[in-house]
Formats: structure tokens, sequence, C-alpha cells
């Protein structure tokens, strides 16, 4: 350690430490564009099925409620593939909400 090394660690340290920065900073990037990628396709779902949905009902009865049923199920899956969605995420991003300990790598 120098006179000048104030706050006790090496050169060698920052290094890893910058390194293992611009890895995660990688890992969230690659997490985001998952987010943004897979995320989408249910959510137009949702939109275009409720949309879909709404046009029928605001037609004047008699409504065929087979058509709405079948068109909330779709609603329904594309909601559960969601749910899938979250919880993936919520495996993959795990990791980066615990805490570091020290001689973790």
């Amino acid at each position: 350690m120098t006179g000048n090394d104030t706050t006790g660690a090496s050169e060698g340290e920052t290094a890893d430490a910058s390194g293992e920065a611009e890895r995660l900073r990688a890992e969230l990037a690659a997490i985001n564009r998952m987010i943004s990628h897979d995320f989408r396709e249910p959510v137009r779902s949702v939109r275009g099925f409720v949309g879909i949905l709404k046009e029928a009902l605001a037609a004047p009865p008699p409504h065929d409620t087979s058509d709405a049923l079948e068109l909330l199920g779709f609603v329904e899956q594309a909601a559960d593939r969601m749910a899938e969605l979250v919880k993936e995420l919520d495996g993959k991003t795990r990791k980066y909400r615990q805490p570091r300990r020290a001689g973790d790598s």
C-alpha cells in the first residue's frame, strides 16, 4: 500500500471491482432487453383482445357470450404469460438484490 492509498484497496482490487461492475451492467442491459422484448407480446395481446371485446359489447344486443368468453380466455392466457415472465425476471435479478459479502464473486 502506498502513502497515497487512502481506501486500502489495491490497484488489482480496484480493477477487479471495475470489471465486476462492467459485467453486472452488461447483465442488467441484457435483462432490460429481455423485458422490453418479451413483455410486449402479452401486453399487445391483452390490449388487442380487450379492444375487440369492447367493440363487441358496444354493439346493440343480443351479444354472443361465447365469443366474449373466448376473448376473455385469450386475455387470461396473456396474463398467465406475463406472470411467467415476472417469475423468470425475479429469478434472474434475485442475485442483484442480495447483499454482497466479502469474498463473493
